[in-house]
């Protein structure tokens, strides 16, 4: 009986987790200093499989061009009050603002020739409590809320033991192209 019971809760809590999103009420880490500029590995043209990204110092702005012909332009990101970025290390931490008033917090770094930027899974939040040791104070269906502030020291230890596992873009620094 214990054991249907425990496979019953896995099969439910595995379903429950297949997509969430993960809320920090303040941008992490709380302790390293924001960036007024965009990381220079990033800064250029880059073309990819969807249009063409132009980023500077403080914005990403995508091109793309339909099958008929027509160009369209949009800022995706600047770093602004709903943006922030902070660095610690080689480490970059993008900081985005919802609605809710919480913050989505993203990772990026160079590793050989590739920019990397990821974002936390579904995998992380048993990571988060087992090598951080930090719990949601809530949830709502598959949204985690987390008021516990994180310092720059925890977050490099978490990215280090294979914390951010979601891999949002690759981009090729030697080709100037986006990979993913």
């Amino acid at each position: 009986m214990k054991k249907s019971l425990y496979v019953s809760l896995m099969v439910l809590v595995t379903a429950m987790n297949s997509c969430i999103t993960f809320y920090f009420e303040k941008p992490l880490p709380i302790d390293a200093k924001q960036c007024k500029s965009m990381p220079r590995a990033l800064r250029g043209k880059w073309t990819g499989s969807e249009g063409t990204l132009c980023i500077d110092k403080t914005k990403w702005v995508s091109q793309s061009t339909d099958s008929l012909g027509v160009t369209t332009t949009k800022v995706e990101f600047e770093l602004s009050d709903s943006l922030i970025m902070k660095k610690y290390k080689q480490y970059y931490f993008f900081n985005t603002l919802n609605t809710n008033s919480f913050w989505n917090v993203y990772v990026g770094y160079k590793s050989d020739s590739l920019f990397i930027i990821k974002r936390l899974a579904k995998e992380d939040s048993l990571s988060l409590k087992t090598n951080l040791n930090i719990l949601p104070d809530s949830a709502s269906q598959s949204n985690l809320f987390y008021r516990t502030p994180i310092t720059k020291k925890q977050l490099v230890k978490y990215i280090e033991h294979g914390g951010f596992t979601d891999t949002l873009f690759l981009f090729d620094i030697k080709n100037r192209t986006i990979l993913k």
